[in-house]
């Protein structure tokens, strides 16, 4: 499946230090859940040795951008400003998709409704313990959406991992 002219676009933009590696498998991971669907990637990372950098500059692909941070705050900003993609989804280097995306459907549903301020595909209603403080938590009231088959939330009201990044 290509994109469509009248299709939103998607540009994953992936944050890595240290470790080629996790990215190696993220980016494999990603490919493979993205169907044929075609989305920009660009890699915004740091390298601390000249070995390490090595093995960065590997992974470059024709879908793979590569950008060596500098100054993150200015390196992110001018990358925002010139990605032409409609949409991006934002990813750390130890990310492993194990399901498809269907970036088709998580697409439409963002154009579709102004009010959804982004979709999280592992948003879940099962999702009941929080494994880095190994301790319960709470599942915000979660409104389905049979036509995506997605679950809303309104994160302006939740708590920890359920209002992150805000």
């Amino acid at each position: 499946i290509s994109f469509a002219a009248e299709m939103p676009s998607l540009c994953v933009l992936v944050f890595s230090k240290d470790r080629p590696g996790q990215l190696f498998q993220l980016l494999r991971s990603l490919r493979r859940c993205c169907g044929e669907v075609t989305v920009h990637v660009i890699v915004l990372y740091k390298a601390s040795s000249a070995n390490i950098q090595t093995q960065y500059q590997s992974l470059r692909a024709e879908d793979v951008e590569l950008v060596e941070e500098s100054d993150f705050c200015e390196d992110l900003k001018a990358i925002l400003k010139r990605v032409e993609s409609t949409y991006i989804l934002l990813a750390v280097d130890d990310l492993v998709f194990v399901a498809d995306l269907h970036v088709p459907r998580l697409l439409q549903a963002l154009t579709k409704d102004a009010s959804l301020l982004g979709v999280q595909p592992r948003l879940n209603p099962s999702i009941v313990y929080r494994q880095t403080s190994e301790s319960a938590c709470a599942t915000p009231h979660l409104e389905y959406h049979a036509d995506s088959g997605l679950y809303a939330f309104s994160w302006r009201s939740e708590k920890a991992e359920f209002h992150y990044p805000f």
